[in-house]
C-alpha cells in the first residue's frame, strides 16, 4: 500500500521498522509532557496529547498511496507515525497521573486500575472493529479503502473526546503545588539525575508486564491462526475475547489491592503465570487443546492483574511535582524497548529453534526480572517510594 510492491519481504520490513520508530519516540514523548504537565497541569497535557494523537490519525486515514505519489508516499507515512508516537508517550501515564491524584488515599489502588482499563478497552473495540470490518467487507475492499477507515474513525473520536476532556478538573494534588509555587524549576538534566533510581525501578516493574502485553496483541493472533489452524477471523475472535476478560477484571484487582498488601500479590502473580509457563509450553508442544485453553486463560488474568496494580505502584515513586515525568519515563522506557524487541524476537525463537511455544522463552526471564524487582519493594520502601506529606 505505502511500499514498493516488488519486493514483498523489503515491504514487510519496512512497516515493523516504522511500528518500532513510533515506539522509540514514546519516552520523548514522556519527557515532553511530563515536563508540560509537572509545570502547567495534568488536565492541560492530557487535552494536548489527544489532540497530538487524533490529528496524525486522521491525516493516515488520508493518505496517498505509493501508486499515486511514490517515494513521498512511505516519508509521510513515518512522519505521521512519529507525530502519533511521540504524544503517545503521554496518554497513559498522564491517565495514571491523573486518577491517582484525583482518588482519595484509600481508594488509590482501585481508582488508578481503570487508568489500563481505558487502554485495554480501547484495544478490545479496535479487536471488534476488525472483525466487523472483515466481516461486512470484501479482501479487496479492505485494501483498497477500507483499512482507511479505522484511521479516520479514530481521528474523529479523539477529537470529540477532547470536548469531554475540557471539562476535567484540575487535581487536588496538582492544585496545592498550583496555589503554593511550588513547580519544579530545576533543569531537566537535574530533575533526572534526582529520579533517576525510581526511573529504573519503575521500568522493571513493568518488564512482565510489556512483555505480555506485546505478546498478546502481537503475537498470539499469529500463533493462533498458523499453529492452530484456525482462520483469521477466529484468531483475532479469540484474541478479542482474551482482551475482554482481562479488561473486565481490572477493577476487581484494584479493589484487592485495597484489601491486600499490593507488593505480595505482584509477586505472587508473577511467580503463579512464571510456573504456568511450563504445563503452557507442554499444552502448546502436545496439543492438549483443554490445557493450553486453561493455561491461556490463567496467564492472560496474571498479566490483567499487574497491569490494575502497576499504575498506582509507579505513581508512588514520585513526588507530585516531579510525578509526571517520572511515571512518563518508567512507563514509555519499558514500552519502548520491549515492544520494539520483544514481538521480533518472538518470531526469530521460533525460526531458529523450531519451537512452537518458543515465546514462553521470553516470558519467563520477563517474569524473572520483574519479581526481582518487586521483591525489593519491601527492603527499601523510603528510598523508593518517596510519597510525601503531601501525598
Amino acid at each position: 500500500m505505502f511500499f514498493s510492491k516488488e519486493d514483498a519481504t523489503s515491504s514487510l520490513s519496512y512497516a515493523m521498522l516504522i511500528f518500532g520508530i513510533g515506539l522509540m519516540m514514546r519516552p520523548l514523548g514522556g519527557v515532553f509532557f511530563g515536563r508540560f504537565g509537572d509545570r502547567f497541569g495534568r488536565r492541560k497535557a492530557l487535552l494536548l496529547s489527544l489532540f497530538m494523537l487524533a490529528v496524525p490519525s486522521l491525516c493516515t486515514g488520508f493518505l496517498p498511496t505509493y501508486a499515486q505519489i511514490g517515494l513521498a508516499s512511505p516519508i509521510f507515512l513515518i512522519l505521521l507515525r512519529i507525530l502519533q508516537g511521540f504524544p503517545a508517550g503521554g496518554e497513559l501515564p498522564g491517565a495514571f497521573c491523573y486518577l491517582y491524584e484525583s482518588a482519595t488515599v484509600n481508594q488509590r489502588h482501585f481508582i488508578s486500575s481503570w487508568g489500563t482499563f481505558g487502554a485495554h478497552f480501547g484495544f478490545f473495540l479496535s479487536t471488534v472493529e476488525c472483525i466487523l470490518l472483515e466481516h461486512l467487507l470484501t479482501p479487496e475492499q479492505l485494501l483498497t479503502w477500507g483499512w482507511r477507515l479505522s484511521f479516520i474513525v479514530g481521528g474523529i473520536l479523539g477529537l470529540c473526546g477532547m470536548f469531554l476532556r475540557y471539562y476535567l478538573h484540575e487535581t487536588p494534588l496538582f492544585q496545592k503545588i498550583a496555589q503554593s509555587m511550588q513547580h519544579d524549576k530545576r533543569s531537566l538534566r537535574q530533575i533526572l539525575h534526582h529520579i533517576g533510581r525510581p526511573i529504573g525501578w519503575g521500568s522493571l516493574y513493568y518488564v512482565f508486564n510489556s512483555t505480555s502485553y506485546f505478546i498478546i496483541s502481537a503475537n498470539v493472533p499469529i500463533f493462533i491462526h498458523k499453529f492452530l489452524d484456525l482462520g483469521n477471523k477466529t484468531s483475532v475472535f479469540i484474541t478479542g475475547m482474551l482482551i475482554l476478560i482481562m479488561t473486565l477484571s481490572l477493577p476487581f484487582f484494584g479493589l484487592l489491592a485495597e484489601r491486600y498488601n499490593n507488593r505480595l500479590l505482584l509477586m505472587y502473580t508473577v511467580s503463579g503465570a512464571s510456573i504456568l509457563l511450563f504445563p503452557l509450553y507442554l499444552s502448546i508442544q502436545y496439543s492438549i487443546f483443554w490445557l493450553l485453553g486453561i493455561t491461556t486463560l490463567l496467564i492472560a488474568l496474571s498479566c490483567a492483574c499487574t497491569s490494575a496494580l502497576l499504575p498506582y505502584l509507579l505513581c508512588s515513586l514520585f513526588q507530585t511535582r516531579t510525578r509526571f515525568t517520572g511515571v512518563g519515563l518508567s512507563f514509555n522506557i519499558a514500552d519502548a524497548a520491549i515492544g520494539s524487541f520483544v514481538p521480533p524476537l518472538v518470531l526469530f525463537l521460533y525460526h531458529f529453534t523450531g519451537i512452537k511455544a518458543s515465546f514462553c522463552l521470553t516470558l519467563l526471564p520477563a517474569g524473572l526480572v520483574s519479581l526481582i524487582a518487586y521483591a525489593y519493594i519491601k527492603k527499601s520502601p523510603k528510598k523508593l517510594h518517596r510519597i510525601t506529606g503531601e501525598d
